[in-house]
């Protein structure tokens, strides 16, 4: 069966699920506005890790990742199945007019079939240009790496303005042929009901990064709208 995807139904989808709206309105929402240009980050650690990180392009986000440094952190892939020991130590900076008062940045090992990752989490204030290193260490685990293609996905997963809390958009290029977990998510609840070029347009297309609670009311709307024979 073929979805067709209107505008409005787009628009509606986004409004109703919280998916990410344009950067200036987010910005306003939660009162700040970053300053000047993103940097290209720094990554440092073994060789067989540095050339499969991606930190992901955020440039509504409040929080900057400046530098990441995997040198204590272990990944084996091999006979598709991929098992790893995280730890990483992030430099990061407040480029938003407002004083910051918490965050979290995530790490995924993402592949063609989805994946899991950790994080690391600052509670401590973070005022307007300053920058502080946090680091997490303990996580990991193991999954299947079909093709024995595995990336790292670095990212702002949440900003913590005490009063509001922002979540950036996320852009992440088909070329890097990952598929991040709650886009699995969303595939194995929808099955083969919607195609991909379909969930392309709602998910990437909004630059979203919805959880797995999200996606599956966003599944379940998509379900009843087919099942009444509704376009969305």
């Amino acid at each position: 069966m073929r979805l067709m995807v209107s505008s409005l139904g787009l628009l509606l989808l986004m409004g109703s699920f919280g998916i990410a709206q344009p950067q200036q309105r987010d910005s306003y929402a939660c009162g700040f506005t970053v300053q000047g240009e993103p940097t290209h980050p720094t990554v440092a650690g073994p060789d067989d890790i540095v050339p499969i990180v991606y930190v992901v392009e955020q440039p509504d986000s409040p929080i900057e990742i400046v530098s990441i440094d995997l040198q204590e952190m272990w990944l084996s892939i091999s006979k598709e199945q991929h098992t790893e020991q995280d730890c990483a130590k992030y430099k990061v900076r407040n480029r938003s007019d407002r004083v910051i008062q918490g965050f979290d940045i995530e790490l995924l090992v993402s592949g063609i079939s989805g994946g899991g990752g950790s994080g690391a989490h600052s509670s401590s204030p973070l005022a307007p240009g300053q920058t502080v290193e946090i680091m997490s260490c303990g996580g990991g685990g193991h999954g299947g790496a079909a093709g024995n293609h595995v990336r790292l996905l670095v990212s702002v997963h949440s900003v913590d303005f005490g009063d509001c809390l922002y979540r950036a958009s996320l852009r992440i290029p088909r070329s890097l042929g990952v598929h991040p977990v709650w886009w699995v998510c969303m595939l194995r609840l929808l099955g083969d009901s919607v195609q991909e070029s379909v969930f392309t347009r709602i998910i990437f297309g909004t630059q979203s990064s919805p959880d797995c609670a999200t996606t599956r009311t966003l599944a379940g709307w998509l379900r009843n709208s087919l099942a009444k024979g509704e376009g969305v």
